[in-house]
């Protein structure tokens, strides 16, 4: 997994101070401090989402979605984007191959 420098030294200092021997990075917050199942973090963003008040359908795998398409749309290559997805198959990747209106746009633009 690629973690820049800050990242990585802000990681190590959190897995420092929590409590609980899991090598998980979302864990409980009470004793035996297990590994966030799925639905756990479904329900944690359902909360978050809630008081956000945002009126779009917000989900867990939209966070993931959302950072390939941003990826996808800055010109990344699918290769990378899968990579980075930790996927060993590029074809999974290929959804977010889709570009935007907007960079369709830009790159007509910028190329005639």
């Amino acid at each position: 997994m690629i973690f820049l420098m800050k990242a990585r030294i802000l990681l190590q200092k959190y897995f420092k101070t929590r409590k609980g021997e899991s090598d998980a990075l979302f864990t409980a917050e009470r004793f035996p401090f297990n590994r966030l199942s799925d639905r756990s973090i479904e329900r944690i963003v359902k909360v978050i989402h809630k008081r956000s008040g945002l009126t779009v359908n917000v989900f867990a795998h939209l966070l993931r979605h959302t950072k390939a398409s941003d990826l996808a749309n800055s010109g990344t290559s699918i290769q990378i984007i899968a990579e980075i997805l930790g996927r060993d198959n590029i074809s999974t990747s290929q959804i977010y191959a889709k570009v935007s209106k907007e960079n369709i746009l830009h790159e007509f633009k910028r190329t005639s």
